[in-house]
């Protein structure tokens, strides 16, 4: 039995990136043990990891990685979220209908 799988529209809200470390992550800057200590803030609402991956970049509104482009196909940046887990990406589209 093959069941759908739903993927939603990428908000850039970086969750993939905070929740694990991809290869590009892992390999480049020994990512492993590094995704202990990440939480959702609800004063700021959103995820916060206190040691994030330094090719993760915020700009106040978006997530974005400094290798996306380089390595999209391979990572599925931007492909959408798939993951019915994330609550950073609720936050940010009720942030975005709010403003």
């Amino acid at each position: 039995m093959r069941t759908t799988l739903h993927v939603s529209t990428c908000v850039r809200c970086g969750y993939c990136c905070m929740k694990a470390p991809c290869a590009i992550g892992a390999t480049k800057y020994s990512m492993i043990s590094r995704y202990t200590n990440v939480h959702f803030d609800s004063k700021q609402m959103k995820l916060v990891n206190d040691n994030p991956c330094p090719a993760l970049k915020f700009d106040g509104e978006h997530y974005s990685c400094i290798h996306a482009e380089e390595y999209r196909e391979e990572l599925a940046i931007g492909a959408g979220c798939s993951s019915g887990l994330n609550s950073q990406r609720s936050a940010k589209i009720k942030r975005t209908i709010h403003e």
